[in-house]
């Protein structure tokens, strides 16, 4: 099946997006719960991309993905949380 995947929902530091042969992302929005853009990233023509999220602090963001022909492949949300080792 050919699919276009961005992984994990659940993010402590990077969030990734793996392309497929049918859709070419092009741009990343990444938006917080107010609807303020954050994040509006080109992407490269790799096929696993990895984006730092490092900055963002923890919350609930949604996630826009433009292919390479200008259509919106999807809506995500996304949390960004923080992991705590148990001791």
């Amino acid at each position: 099946m050919n699919q276009s995947v961005l992984s994990p929902n659940l993010v402590n530091n990077y969030v990734y997006i793996q392309n497929d042969n049918l859709n070419r992302f092009q741009t990343i929005n990444i938006y917080n719960i107010m609807g303020q853009g954050l994040i509006n990233q080109q992407l490269l023509e790799e096929i696993v991309q990895k984006i730092d999220l490092n900055y963002l602090p923890i919350g609930v963001y949604v996630v826009r993905v433009i292919t390479n022909t200008r259509k919106i492949f999807s809506d995500h949300t996304l949390a960004k949380i923080k992991y705590f080792q148990q001791i």
